[in-house]
């Protein structure tokens, strides 16, 4: 779940106040965690990271946006998004830095599960022996139950190919240029009009 975590820490890098949400990203009572900075907190490299942002907030006085992954001192990680903005107090003297933060764990996790599906597909896709491509609309075309006949010939004349593979080029002795041309790939894929594109749309 994704819930905000708030903080406020002085300018000399002290937590003066959190929340309960904060709190419990680090798995202490607050009274654990006011009075004491990053290095009490993280481990040295950790804090390092934040301090030194810290500085380059004091430095523009401007806010900044930042992720990165949080290892805590009983080692479980956690990846954070975290908009600081320098607090300034009534006379406009800066008093430290305001920090909202998000836990993002699972939506890191799976960004990076959806690259590596996409890293492997590419792998199979460049390194496969047969020939593969990938096809699309040029625009969309809208389906219709009652008259299924036009949408099947819009959807026949709109693919275009967008993507061949190294075997595909060798397979056909045709340059790739070539291939990836509307006209070149009718020709070669004939049988889409009448199978291919139909099964596509009623399965």
């Amino acid at each position: 779940s994704i819930y905000d975590l708030v903080f406020f820490k002085d300018i000399h890098g002290v937590y003066r106040g959190c929340n309960k949400n904060f709190a419990e990203l680090l798995n202490l009572p607050k009274e654990q965690i006011l009075g004491r900075n990053d290095y009490d907190l993280y481990t040295d490299e950790i804090a390092d990271i934040f301090v030194s942002k810290d500085q380059q907030i004091f430095k523009d006085l401007t806010p900044r946006k930042n992720e990165e992954w949080n290892t805590r001192n009983d080692g479980s990680r956690n990846y954070i998004e975290t908009l600081k903005t320098p607090y300034f107090g009534p006379n406009n003297q800066l008093m430290g830095v305001l920090g909202v933060s998000r836990d993002i764990t699972e939506r890191k996790l799976a960004e990076e599960r959806l690259e590596e599906n996409e890293r492997l597909l590419d792998i199979y896709f460049t390194q496969s022996l047969s020939g593969k491509f990938f096809m699309m609309l040029d625009h969309p075309v809208k389906w219709s139950q009652e008259n299924q006949d036009s949408p099947r010939e819009e959807i026949y004349h709109s693919l275009k190919m967008n993507r061949i593979n190294p075997a595909m080029v060798s397979l056909n002795s045709i340059s790739e240029d070539a291939l990836l041309e509307n006209t070149i790939v009718k020709e070669v894929f004939t049988d889409i009009k009448n199978h291919k594109v139909q099964n596509l749309v009623l399965d």
